[in-house]
């Protein structure tokens, strides 16, 4: 069933940014608007969502998480245990010049890739993230671009 209320973000930039709606995203999640409402995305004429924020936040980019890993100095003749080119097979890989590396995968694969990684050699460090929202409302402009 529909709410009564609504609240509607006309996103009128010329350029088709998403940076303004991640200004007001940042601001509409810390002020509680105190009774139960709709978000309305309304873009270049057209209305690009329509729901709760947090049903944003769970849609589409947000269903994949960001793994980051450090793998563990090996020492004595052994090289590291992770190649440069070491990719998921579950999700895309990228690796920075510290060695850290970054994949992007989707929500349900996690178990299997940190299983993946963590049978593949020593980490030091992991991290598991949601998507930034910032990163799923800039999708979501770019979709309707």
């Amino acid at each position: 069933m529909a709410k009564s209320v609504a609240v509607i973000y006309l996103a009128r930039s010329e350029s088709g940014s998403s940076a303004d709606f991640v200004r007001f995203a940042k601001s509409y999640r810390q002020f509680d608007a105190g009774t139960p409402h709709d978000l309305i995305v309304i873009h270049k004429g057209a209305k690009i969502y329509d729901g709760a924020l947090a049903r944003l936040e769970n849609a589409g980019g947000a269903k994949k998480k960001i793994i980051t890993f450090v793998p563990a100095s090996v020492t004595g003749d052994q090289a590291t245990a992770f190649p440069d080119n070491w990719q998921s097979q579950y999700g895309s890989t990228s690796r920075a010049s510290d060695g850290k590396f970054t994949l992007s995968v989707p929500g349900e694969r996690v178990v299997a890739v940190s299983q993946e990684v963590l049978s593949t050699g020593p980490v030091a460090d992991i991290t598991i993230e949601d998507v930034p929202l910032e990163d799923v409302i800039a999708e979501l402009f770019a979709a309707q671009s």
